[in-house]
């Protein structure tokens, strides 16, 4: 797929900046790997809590990632399981890989701080780190500035919504989920009917 013309692209991820975000993930996780086994029962409990949800959704995101991919590796016409007035919004699967990224990046910082700030009895600290991450997020999905693929991160916005919220009273009743069943089908079995 190609990207819109009106985006901000991140930069080439085989570049000097593919190279330091692959450091700052390394740094994160070495960061992680350290102070989670140095936590107590409830602090690894107030993990699950407060990173549990975040994780979920960079589950989804990097599904999404996966499943672009695979339609442009094996030449599956993935924007036609979308209608139309979306076409424009689908980024490639490296840009998306990209935007996922930075926001594990972030998550994976965020869960690192905390774990560090529990195992070292750091509270007030570690008291912060899942609502400054919960901020951040909610921030770069709804910046209103025309930066970072900004149509396309509320189009992810939309969908996040309609994934955690999918029993929506709306006027036109089923046939709004039309679109649901096209994607299902496209990654099932190719082709859209």
């Amino acid at each position: 797929m190609k990207r819109p013309a009106s985006s901000a692209h991140l930069g080439d991820p085989s570049g000097s900046r593919g190279l330091l975000l692959g450091a700052a993930h390394l740094l994160a996780a070495g960061l992680v790997a350290h102070a989670l086994p140095r936590l107590s029962a409830h602090a690894s409990s107030a993990v699950f809590i407060f990173y549990q949800p975040v994780f979920v959704a960079l589950a989804m995101l990097w599904l999404w990632v996966g499943v672009i991919a695979f339609c442009e590796r094996h030449a599956v016409k993935y924007a036609a399981c979308f209608p139309s007035e979306h076409h424009r919004q689908l980024l490639s699967a490296a840009d998306l890989q990209l935007v996922a990224s930075h926001l594990t990046l972030l998550f994976t910082a965020s869960l690192g701080l905390f774990a560090w700030a529990c195992s070292a009895q750091r509270w007030q600290l570690a008291a912060w780190m899942p609502p400054l991450l919960y901020l951040a997020y909610a921030l770069l999905l709804l910046l209103p500035a025309d930066v970072l693929f900004r149509e396309q991160r509320m189009f992810y916005a939309t969908v996040l919504r309609r994934v955690m919220l999918p029993f929506q009273v709306r006027g036109e009743g089923w046939k709004g989920w039309g679109w649901c069943w096209k994607v299902v089908g496209c990654v099932l079995g190719g082709m859209p009917s």
